[in-house]
């Protein structure tokens, strides 16, 4: 391990989208469960550099516009958190890094090093000119992001690191012995969703068993895209008339094995995840979108069969934790999506084979593991300032 470091994280506004409080002894409590609050990618990864490097010794101040969370949890994971329009980070920190926002950094010295961990894909929100002259470092989930974040927001590409996202694995115990034929798709519905509703009567068909729950925020998608009569007619509204379609002809209460549960706070989606066979993730996105997926990671994470896409960053990453079907989900791929679903449905060894791999990958990016690697690249960038 190296010294004892001190660093600032700032999330600023994305600050708020921080649920609930953090018991570092255990895990998550994801508080508010009527609003159905859920751990976003960002939200997972802000918790792998706060409380993974917490854990490793190090002294870690966030600084966010979560004022909520500042008032019930002063202490994340062993991180100190302060309201970021109260209280900016002053010139005593070893390492600056802001997460998602570049102009933060304005406010860190350049005698220190100043990190931008980036997992959006561009810099299109980013209004006020100069703020690349206040980056050092980037950080991408992937190789493939870092890729297409060079050739979008020419950025020289030896400039970003890679660090992936990471799993908490004490939200994660596997259910030992049957799951039953069940899937679950648990990403953004304009993602895919309408491949796997068009595809369930067939899988129905072959495995009548077969069981599939839809989570994520779909109804609140459905109502804003379908009224908005700007988007009458483009590629958003087709998918999103397509997958309202679907539930009302094939029903969302289980009847004829869908289930639109909706978001659900993180611990009880975990949950659910240790209940499920299958993390189906035909990602089939309007423009490049997975740099990495926390999705299939907590898929991996719960001993679900992971079957994904091979498309973004989505082949790099899992090609040996999940079925991996190439290329965008089509017609000409169709019949390899539900042949796999329905021989992971009926086949209990072939998916306990295919589970195991998953869990495999999953202990690799532990936030204990990735952690360690943020503390050698904070090293690295403090020897370099030097």
């Amino acid at each position: 391990m190296s010294e004892k470091l001190r660093v600032a994280v700032m999330l600023g506004k994305l600050g708020a989208f921080v649920h609930g409080k953090l018991d570092a002894a255990r895990a998550f409590d994801d508080g508010d469960e009527g609003r159905g609050s859920f751990m976003t990618g960002t939200v997972a990864g802000f918790l792998t550099i706060t409380w993974g490097l917490a854990e490793r010794g190090h002294e870690v101040d966030a600084f966010c516009d979560a004022k909520e969370v500042v008032r019930t949890c002063p202490a994340l994971g062993g991180t100190s958190v302060y309201p970021i329009d109260e209280h900016q980070p002053d010139d005593t920190y070893d390492a600056y890094i802001a997460i998602l926002e570049p102009d933060l950094l304005r406010m860190a010295p350049a005698a220190k090093p100043r990190i931008l961990v980036q997992w959006l894909n561009d810099f299109s929100y980013c209004k006020r000119p100069g703020w690349e002259e206040h980056v050092d470092a980037y950080v991408s989930p992937s190789e493939t992001h870092a890729a297409y974040l060079s050739s979008k927001a020419s950025i020289d590409r030896s400039s970003i690191a890679v660090i992936p996202l990471a799993a908490n694995p004490e939200l994660h115990t596997p259910r030992r012995g049957a799951r039953g034929q069940t899937i679950a798709y648990a990403s953004s519905p304009d993602r895919g969703l309408h491949h796997l509703l068009e595809w369930f009567p067939e899988i129905r068909r072959r495995v009548p068993g077969a069981r599939l729950s839809v989570y994520y925020r779909v109804k609140p998608w459905l109502e804003d895209v379908l009224s908005e009569p700007g988007l009458r007619g483009s590629k958003h509204w087709k998918r999103a008339r397509a997958i309202k379609d679907a539930f009302e002809a094939q029903g969302a209460e289980g009847e004829n094995g869908l289930r639109l549960v909706g978001p659900l706070p993180h611990k009880a989606m975990t949950s659910e995840l240790a209940h499920t066979r299958i993390l189906a993730y035909p990602c089939d996105p309007v423009k490049f979108t997975e740099g990495f997926s926390m999705t299939v990671l907590d898929g991996c994470s719960a001993g679900c069969v992971p079957i994904v896409a091979g498309v973004d960053a989505l082949t790099e990453l899992w090609w040996n934790a999940a079925q991996i079907i190439p290329g965008v989900p089509s017609e000409k791929n169709k019949q390899d999506w539900i042949d796999t679903i329905c021989l992971a449905l009926e086949d209990d060894q072939w998916a306990l084979e295919a589970s195991i791999l998953a869990r495999v990958r999953a202990r690799e990016l532990t936030r204990q593991k990735v952690a360690a690697r943020w503390e050698s690249f904070i090293d690295m960038m403090i020897l370099e300032k030097r």
